[in-house]
Order: structure tokens, then C-alpha cells, then sequence
């Protein structure tokens, strides 16, 4: 169903902002992350959507969000055109059975924050429907689906998602963040800012960054984000280098296997920006 990128990406498209084929349909990739491709997709110029697929040929999930801040979720789908397809979803404690639309060979409809939440903390999501059950992988979610909401969120307003299955608490002002020791995001080794101290402002000015891994060893690239809670952003091996759409001002750390960040606290200018990761 996914053996060609483009071709299942363009039926995301097509099936979640209800378009017709037509050539006017445009997608712009936004960002590769962790295994993920990003879109945009807009038609005669106004945006469409933001959307998140692997295009690995496999049976995968398909997450994006609309022209009208929704969140929507997509399944490889042999029903007939028009049809219903009930879908059974199950991500660790978290369980409902939903009905979606089949349209050009997926079965597509609207998800709650809670479910996309779900998906972006969870390891693996098992689905039945059409008589199947499909064991899916999330490695990489939280990630791309950062991406996306990035994406969209500079078209329309996006609702919140309820990261690791549960709303989150307000917080005040100046609470930092606390460290979940279980994520290896989360390690603080040596050369690393403080869990929580730093925080990227919530701004607008449009920043590119490629980060190349000039040491001998794996690094991770995580963005520290506006509560100043680390996302992983991915991997890169030496000598390797990972692209990223982001705003100026954002932060950014890269660390290896022990938790150490090499060459400290890494910050985005307006447009293009290179950094060059030495030991």
C-alpha cells in the first residue's frame, strides 16, 4: 500500500482534506524525522493540512492535522469505497474502537489530543480491522508528530495533545520541568544544561538548521521545548547529518550514549543555520 513515498502520501492528502484528484493538490516535504516524512499539503495555493507517513510498504498508521486544527488518523484499508470500517485500537492501557470512511484504499476519520497523546508516548499500537490484527510501531512519534503540529501550527490553531496518556498540570511560570528518569531523552550527563532550565521561546521567525556529527561516536539532537522538557529530534551516526525545520531562537543539545551534551547549548538564528559537532 506504501511501496512508493509519494504516491501513498499524495492519498493521504487527497483522502484527509476531502479533495478530488486533481493536480492542483500540492505536497511540500517539511521534514524528515526519525524514520517519518512530514507534509504539507495545499491545493491552488491555501493550505490543507500537515501530515506524518513511513512509507515502508508496510500496514502503517497515517496521522495529520486538517485546515480546521483537527486532528485526523488513517489506515491502509481494502473496504469499498465509501464504506465503513470499524477499527479496534489498542496502545498499552488505552483501548476504543472507532469507525472510519474508506476512501482510495485507506480508512481515514477524526482522533481525539488523548489518542494522538497516545501515540506519540506509546512503543507499539495494535490494530484490528477487516478481520486482521496488525502490530504497528511507534519509534519515532513523539518526534514527528512535534513536526506536525510545528507544521500546521503556523496555518491555524492547533489543540494541545496530552502527552504519556494523561493532561498535563498547569504550571506556573517559572516551574521547571522535572526529569522522567525512564526516558533516555531525559539523562542529564555531563556538559548539559540543567532538566528544565532552558526553554525555547514560542516564536515565528522561520530557522532551517543541519546538524553534522563531526565526533566518533553516535549522537542524539533533542530540542528543548517550551515547558523545557527534552524531545528527540534523532539520531545521527559520525559524519552524518540531520536537517531540521524549526523558529529561531529554539534550542537545541546533542548528546551521546552516557547522557553527555557535546559542544553545550546549540541556538537558532533566522533562516539558514549550520552546526558543526566536534568531541
Amino acid at each position: 500500500m506504501f511501496s512508493h513515498l509519494k504516491c501513498g502520501l499524495l492519498a493521504f492528502c487527497l483522502v484527509l482534506f476531502s479533495q478530488a484528484a486533481s493536480a492542483q493538490v500540492t505536497e511540500t516535504v517539511y521534514a524528515h524525522v526519525r524514520g517519518w516524512t512530514v507534509v504539507t499539503a495545499t491545493e491552488y495555493g491555501n493550505f490543507q493540512g500537515c501530515g506524518m507517513s513511513r512509507g515502508n510498504g508496510a500496514f502503517d498508521i497515517i496521522l495529520g492535522i486538517d485546515n480546521a486544527g483537527n486532528w485526523n488518523i488513517g489506515f491502509p484499508s481494502s473496504t469499498r469505497e465509501g464504506g465503513r470500517v470499524n477499527v479496534d485500537m489498542d496502545i498499552d492501557r488505552m483501548s476504543d474502537v472507532v469507525t472510519l470512511q474508506a476512501k482510495v484504499g485507506f480508512a481515514f476519520g477524526l482522533t481525539s489530543p488523548d489518542w494522538v497523546g497516545a501515540i506519540a508516548s506509546g512503543r507499539h499500537m495494535s490494530v484490528l480491522m477487516e478481520g486482521r490484527r496488525h502490530d504497528i510501531s511507534l519509534n519515532g512519534t513523539t518526534a514527528a508528530i512535534h513536526k506536525v503540529e510545528e507544521c500546521a501550527g503556523r496555518y491555524v490553531r492547533v489543540a494541545s495533545i496530552a502527552r504519556n496518556n494523561r493532561a498535563a498540570a498547569p504550571k506556573a511560570p517559572q516551574q521547571r520541568a522535572v526529569a522522567p528518569v525512564e526516558r533516555d531523552v531525559a539523562r542529564m550527563g555531563s556538559g548539559c544544561p540543567a532538566y528544565g532550565s532552558l526553554r525555547s521561546p514560542n516564536v515565528q521567525d522561520w530557522g532551517e538548521v543541519n546538524f553534522t556529527n563531526r565526533t566518533d561516536r553516535a549522537l542524539n539532537i533533542a530540542w528543548l521545548d517550551y515547558q523545557g522538557d527534552n524531545v528527540d529530534m534523532g539520531g545521527i551516526l559520525p559524519g552524518e547529518t540531520l536537517s531540521l525545520n524549526s523558529n529561531a531562537g529554539h534550542m537545541f543539545i546533542a548528546k551521546d550514549f552516557s547522557g553527555s551534551c557535546i559542544g553545550g547549548v546549540w541556538t537558532l538564528g533566522v533562516g539558514q543555520n549550520q552546526f558543526d559537532i566536534y568531541q
